[in-house]
């Protein structure tokens, strides 16, 4: 009678295997939060990033009227989820995806946060601050944000290119500033 050799894995081996390959995978599912929470917040950060510069732009190109006080009162600044402007006259369908909405004013100018250049002199004393606060999610149906403070607040320091007395010579004058 020929025996021959048996070929397989012990129990035991299967066993270590297991134990290695269930602490690797309990390891990686770990690691699945706050790798998906990482990616949240930079997709956060480049939308607010986006939805800020169109701001600035629209500061910058006359498509906002600069007025002491509430700018948001005007002109409402609703964005979708992907930070595309939502305009105020805008249809049902696209007021429903309203995602981030932010208000801007002009504040006063905090002398304490301008740094004098020593080549060109002491700060402009006709610089004016908008403050532009972004809320984020916002109820789509009111469009009222749903936590009490914003998601991100950012003050520009901008100057008017025609002076803060135009208004007075031209009526129909909408400064346009510099930044």
């Amino acid at each position: 009678m020929n025996i021959l050799p048996q070929k397989g894995f012990t129990l035991a081996e299967i066993l270590i295997t297991l134990a290695i390959i269930s602490t690797v995978i309990i390891s990686l599912l770990a690691l699945l939060p706050a790798g998906m929470q990482a990616s949240n917040e930079a997709t956060e950060k480049t939308i607010t990033a986006v939805i800020l510069e169109d701001l600035h732009d629209r500061f910058e190109t006359e498509q906002v009227e600069l007025v002491e006080g509430d700018i948001g009162t005007s002109e409402q600044f609703f964005y979708d989820g992907q930070g595309v402007y939502i305009p105020p006259d805008a249809d049902s369908q696209a007021r429903d995806r309203r995602f981030f909405w932010a208000e801007a004013s002009i504040v006063e100018v905090d002398p304490a946060n301008l740094q004098a250049d020593t080549a060109a002199g002491p700060p402009s004393t006709e610089l004016m601050a908008i403050r532009v606060n972004l809320w984020w999610p916002v109820d789509a149906t009111s469009g009222s944000p749903l936590r009490d403070d914003p998601g991100t607040s950012v003050t520009y320091y901008a100057t008017s290119l025609a002076g803060l007395d135009w208004a007075t010579i031209d009526p129909a004058f909408r400064p346009r500033v510099e930044f």
